[in-house]
C-alpha cells in the first residue's frame, strides 16, 4: 500500500500585545492571555539602523512576540525551528513561526499588534497529523490574543512526499479544478 499523502498548513492572524506594563488590561476576558513580551538584548539588536528605541520597540516586540510563540509550541511538545534569514531553507520536519507582513491589523483596537504566520511541519495524512495541526491552533488561541481578518488566510499545500506527482495525477488535477472552479471559489471570499 502507497504511504499516505503529505500536507502542511501555514496559518495567518494578528497577535495582540500592549506595549507597556503600566497600561491597563481594555478587555477582562484576556487576563489569561500573554500580552506583555520580555525584551532581550538580541531583540534590540536587531536595530541595525539604529533607530530610537521608542520608534524601535514595535520591531523589538515582533521578534519577542514569535520567540514566545515559538517557546509556546515548543513547550507543548511540538518541534520549533529557531528563527532565521529568510533566505534560508526551511526545516519542514519542525513548526516555523514567522512575520506574514499581508497581514492588516484591526482598526481602532486598544491593543498593538504583530503579524504573524504560523507553519506547520511537513506531515503524512493520518488522524495523529491532523489532530496536531488542532492542538496548536487551540494552544495558540487559549494563550494569546488572537485576531483573524479578510487579509489572513489558511494555506494547505498537499504533495506526495518527496515523489512529487506525476503527470496523470497533475492532468487530473488540473483537469478537476479547471471543471470545478466556480464550486472552489464559493469557499472562500473573492479578494482571496
Amino acid at each position: 500500500m502507497a504511504p499516505p499523502l503529505t500536507f502542511g498548513v501555514e496559518f495567518e492572524f494578528a497577535l495582540a500585545y500592549l506595549p507597556y506594563d503600566s497600561i491597563p488590561l481594555p478587555d477582562p476576558d484576556d487576563a489569561n492571555k500573554i500580552l506583555h513580551f520580555t525584551l532581550t538584548d538580541e531583540d534590540w539588536a536587531q536595530n541595525e539602523f539604529d533607530i530610537s528605541r521608542e520608534k524601535f520597540l514595535p520591531i523589538a516586540t515582533k521578534f519577542a512576540a514569535r520567540r514566545s510563540v515559538r517557546n509556546t509550541i515548543n513547550e507543548a511538545g511540538f518541534p520549533v525551528s529557531d528563527e532565521k534569514p529568510v533566505h534560508l531553507e526551511a526545516d519542514v520536519s519542525k513548526w516555523e513561526v514567522v512575520n506574514d507582513g499581508s497581514v492588516r491589523a484591526p482598526e481602532g483596537s486598544p491593543y498593538e499588534w504583530v503579524d504573524m504566520e504560523v507553519r506547520s511541519p511537513a506531515f503524512y495524512f493520518t488522524s495523529g497529523s491532523l489532530k496536531a495541526v488542532a492542538d496548536v491552533c487551540i494552544l495558540l488561541n487559549k494563550t494569546y490574543g488572537l485576531h483573524i481578518n479578510d487579509s489572513m488566510g489558511l494555506h494547505v499545500h498537499v504533495g506526495d512526499s518527496n515523489k512529487g506527482f506525476d503527470m496523470i495525477t497533475l492532468s487530473n488535477l488540473i483537469a478537476f479544478l479547471w471543471a470545478f472552479e466556480p464550486q472552489l471559489n464559493s469557499l472562500h471570499p473573492s479578494h482571496r
